[in-house]
């Protein structure tokens, strides 16, 4: 069962979080922050009652376009302008608990969004972390046919700084993992 998630989830948002991206990476604090929020939206994949996985999306909007990507170079930002779409989403966060990785949890998570948005135009924007050992989105991704864009180094330095997490992959503060940017345009 698929739906959005309410306060008894955090906890365990919180646990899947620390176990897929690192020690407080997400908390309490950021998951009641998309409760409050209009751009943000958290739906939770429920499986035997136990909650096993997360999704989180932003809809971009002007006003949070240049606050989602640290790119100092440039480029990002500038081409999801050039796209002129009316509607743009990021996929912010997708993570399964690492028992229930590889049964399609994830892929669940993302095709509910393409579901909900089927009759629209639609541009979906991922940043993917670029780990060494488990990079199953990438292949999520390749399969519904996003194309990676760009590949920023560093990708979350300044991020690690400012909220002070470990990252799970490099094992340091600041990170020093890079990403890739990931994009998909659904035409209907």
């Amino acid at each position: 069962m698929l739906r959005e998630f309410i306060e008894n989830d955090i906890p365990f948002l919180v646990e899947i979080s620390n176990e897929c991206f690192g020690k407080d990476y997400l908390t309490s604090n950021y998951f009641r922050l998309i409760q409050a929020s209009t751009t943000l939206n958290c739906w939770v994949k429920i499986s035997a009652n136990y909650l096993v996985g997360f999704i989180v999306i932003e809809r971009i909007t002007d006003q949070n376009l240049n606050t989602n990507f640290h790119d100092e170079n440039g480029g990002i930002n500038e081409f999801l302008v050039t796209q002129n779409s009316k509607k743009t989403i990021l996929i912010k966060q997708v993570a399964v608990h690492p028992n229930m990785q590889n049964k399609g949890i994830a892929t669940e998570l993302i095709q509910a969004f393409f579901d909900t948005n089927k009759y629209e135009s639609v541009s979906y924007i991922s940043i993917l972390w670029n780990r060494n050992q488990h990079n199953g989105l990438k292949n999520i991704l390749s399969k519904m046919n996003f194309t990676c864009i760009k590949q920023v180094e560093n990708f979350w330095q300044k991020d690690s700084l400012e909220k002070k997490y470990l990252c799970a992959e490099c094992k340091s503060i600041p990170c020093v993992c890079s990403a890739s940017i990931y994009y998909y345009t659904q035409i209907t």
